[in-house]
């Protein structure tokens, strides 16, 4: 991932697993910084990445919960489920929930949360 300088919004989108247009639309809204100029809009990657991060989450990335659910053999709304419990980590932004793989595994593998797959 770009660590310096200014990108489009697809390698944002693709980091944060979301469209292109959602970028488009959290840069209008004013949710993430973005630059302007002469019809193009650029993105300062970690500018954008701390703004929706704010600090408390590694830069490895986030997925949906397609990938967790087939790691872990539980349906999608499964980890949807453990999310709305804070049972598992995630971070919520503009309506979307997107978990950080590796704080997931680690939280469920350690047993920080004492649960069964059916919760």
């Amino acid at each position: 991932m770009p660590t310096t300088g200014y990108v489009t919004a697809k390698p944002i989108a693709k980091f944060f697993s979301v469209a292109q247009p959602t970028i488009y639309r959290w840069a209008e809204n004013k949710k993430i910084p973005s630059l302007r100029f002469e019809g193009t809009v650029r993105f300062d990657f970690n500018a954008v990445r701390l703004a929706i991060e704010e600090g408390e989450w590694s830069s490895t990335g986030y997925v949906t919960a397609k990938p967790i659910a087939k790691f872990f053999l539980v349906t999608q709304p499964t980890i949807y489920r453990w999310a709305e419990k804070n049972k598992i980590p995630c971070i919520r932004f503009e309506g979307t929930v997107r978990f950080d793989f590796n704080a997931v595994r680690l939280a469920i593998e350690e047993g920080k949360w004492p649960f069964s797959h059916d919760e």
